[in-house]
């Protein structure tokens, strides 16, 4: 007697789950094998609880959302640091990264800057936390609020002249310093080992795959400059196992949800990246009376 069709469709699709799944635990079994490439005790500044908005609404699994920024980005309310944004990535790098740069369209043609964007690859980035970059970011804001301030001082000292960008300073300077992440992207490369190397300490130096492009940007009113610009980590949201909830439960309702800009973190979590560079969570820890 031959079996209707529909069951041998039905089998088919129950078997290519099941090789699904298997293949999906088999990864993550071997991502998990030996010590993790990195070890490292992030905070709510460096993942965040977003907002559950639309159907998250009726999701009972908690996702947090690595941030992270970019070394050399403008980090304050004021144009005169636009130069330092991702010109780190020079052609140099670009083209160790297999960028064929030969290829692209004159810089004055039409098409360049839309042919620059959309050119895109795979590599591993440096993440680097609580180091250099982060304090750099800190004290290029102080700098600049020195200056406002020196600026701002009026002959007759016992009269200060109101100025919105020192308080927009004064307000950049404390988010940086209590609740902007501390995690900076400060170096691209395709061979793992080196980078590895080259940012042995995986306690400060988190290796994760993300993708890089290409920008046109006006270096001055002739002449416009290439660079690189990172687009993305590719793993950025990073699931939280059931067994963790408790710490973040008192969180996941109303507008506790969303976390304060100018607040101090409220939890911690042991952030892991193993053999396939792909993250997960050991643990998470509530903070009493926020930390840093």
């Amino acid at each position: 007697m031959k079996r209707p069709k529909h069951w041998r469709t039905l089998l088919a699709g129950l078997a290519l789950i099941f090789i699904s799944n298997a293949v999906v635990l088999a990864m993550t079994t071997y991502n998990r094998l030996g010590e993790p490439d990195s070890q490292v005790q992030l905070t709510e500044r460096e993942l965040w609880l977003p907002p559950a908005r639309g159907l998250d609404k009726e999701n009972s699994g908690i996702t947090l959302m690595l941030r992270y920024r970019v070394k050399g980005e403008r980090d304050a309310p004021n144009f005169k640091d636009m130069d330092m944004q991702e010109f780190w990535l020079d052609r140099d790098k670009l083209t160790t990264l297999g960028f064929d740069l030969g290829s692209l369209p004159s810089a004055d043609d039409k098409r360049a800057r839309y042919t620059a964007w959309a050119t895109r690859r795979e590599a591993i980035l440096v993440l680097e936390y609580d180091g250099d970059a982060y304090r750099e970011a800190v004290a290029r804001v102080e700098r600049q609020l020195a200056e406002e301030e020196a600026a701002s001082l009026p002959a007759d000292a016992s009269e200060s002249r109101p100025s919105s960008l020192r308080e927009r300073l004064h307000v950049r300077l404390n988010t940086l310093r209590t609740s902007e992440t501390r995690l900076y992207i400060i170096d691209v490369g395709l061979d793992r080992a080196a980078l590895r190397q080259r940012y042995a300490d995986g306690s400060r130096y988190l290796l994760m795959k993300g993708t890089v492009g290409l920008s046109l940007t006006w270096a001055n009113d002739e002449k416009r400059e290439l660079h690189g610009v990172i687009h993305n980590v590719l793993l950025d949201r990073i699931h939280v196992p059931s067994s963790y909830r408790a710490p973040l439960q008192a969180f996941l309702g109303g507008e506790d949800r969303s976390w304060r800009l100018d607040g101090p973190p409220r939890y911690t979590v042991a952030f892991n990246l193993g053999q396939r560079l792909e993250p997960w969570v050991s643990g998470i820890t509530a903070l009493s009376g926020g930390g840093d």
